[in-house]
């Protein structure tokens, strides 16, 4: 799902998806299966984000924006942002467990999912929202 400020990380999600389903169609003749196994919020338990790391990198991002561009976004906006992203590092599943068991599954099916999607119900309730609601609704309702 695409959110505010994972701009570069849904793109590089987005791009292995468009891979993975031609992939999927490109080995459907010879009988190759393709699986995408799409995880919700593991951050917690990768330590993928981290409030020091998201630090470092909002100090480098500001000091290396142009005086314009810090008049039109504004200190105040940036810290903000800043604070929502630090408290999106401790957020999330802390137990990787659905994820092997959808891993472990796809290896070891006759026939496996094309798709697994591991994942809280909330989780699962905003994808299905701002996958099948208008999207101007799915905005309203998530951003």
């Amino acid at each position: 799902m695409a959110r505010p400020m994972r701009s570069s990380y849904c793109v590089s999600k987005f791009g292995l998806e468009a891979f993975n389903d031609c992939l999927r169609q490109e080995m459907y003749r010879w009988g190759v299966s393709v699986v995408a196994i799409e995880p919700s919020n593991f951050i917690a338990a990768t330590g993928i984000l981290t409030p020091e790391g998201i630090e470092a990198e909002a100090e480098r991002m500001w000091h290396g924006a142009s005086e314009a561009v810090r008049a039109d976004y504004g200190e105040a906006d940036f810290q903000e942002k800043l604070s929502r992203m630090k408290g999106f590092a401790h957020s999330g599943l802390r137990d990787i467990s659905p994820v092997l068991d959808a891993l472990m599954e796809a290896l070891a099916a006759r026939r496996p999912c094309s798709r697994y999607t591991p994942m809280e119900a909330s989780w699962w309730l905003r994808l299905q929202a701002t996958t099948h609601l208008p999207t101007a609704l799915a905005d309203w309702l998530f951003v």
